[in-house]
């Protein structure tokens, strides 16, 4: 079974239009704050293949676990709280809170889909990517990333010929 890591940004939906005919499904997690354009993104999905939502309830490992930051002082972490005695606030790395709230959701509504292959829309010239390649044997599943070498532009290209390019897309961050 393969599916898609749908985020509903140009990348994934790069993927969506790409793989159609491959795909079985998509995987969408919700962390309860998206941005309307990009549920907008999720719908238009559903037009052309099945999504599966997973709602995941951020505000509770946040609570758990701190508010995510990119830069952590660990005494004011969970662990370190233990250590060292209560803080007015705890703090967590956002790569935590990213694993947490997005990462393992994904990877764990795709093993009790039974997916072999999941496929993300991560590019070689991202700046935040992760060390898979394509083709990548990971958590018993392969790796597909069919715009791996594809620039942003690429990307947004290839999308102008199977759909209207949201506004949204041209941003970046």
């Amino acid at each position: 079974m393969m599916a898609l890591a749908f985020s509903g940004g140009k990348d994934s939906m790069a993927c969506l239009h790409l793989m159609r005919d491959q795909l079985d499904c998509a995987i969408y997690v919700d962390a309860g704050h998206s941005y309307p354009e990009t549920l907008m993104m999720v719908e238009y999905a559903e037009t052309l293949l099945p999504v599966h939502r997973v709602r995941v309830d951020r505000a509770a490992q946040n609570a758990e676990y701190g508010l995510p930051s990119d830069v952590v002082p660990i005494n004011w972490t969970k662990i370190g709280q233990q250590l060292t005695g209560p803080k007015p606030t705890m703090i967590q790395s956002y790569l935590q809170c990213c694993y947490e709230n997005l990462s393992r959701p994904l990877l764990t509504a795709a093993h009790e889909l039974g997916v072999t292959h999941l496929v993300y829309g991560q590019r070689d010239d991202d700046t935040h990517r992760s060390p898979s390649r394509d083709g990548d044997l990971i958590e018993g599943m392969i790796r597909v990333h069919p715009i791996e070498s594809w620039t942003a532009a690429e990307v947004l290209a290839y999308l102008s010929e199977h759909m209207a390019i949201p506004k949204h897309y041209a941003i970046t961050h």
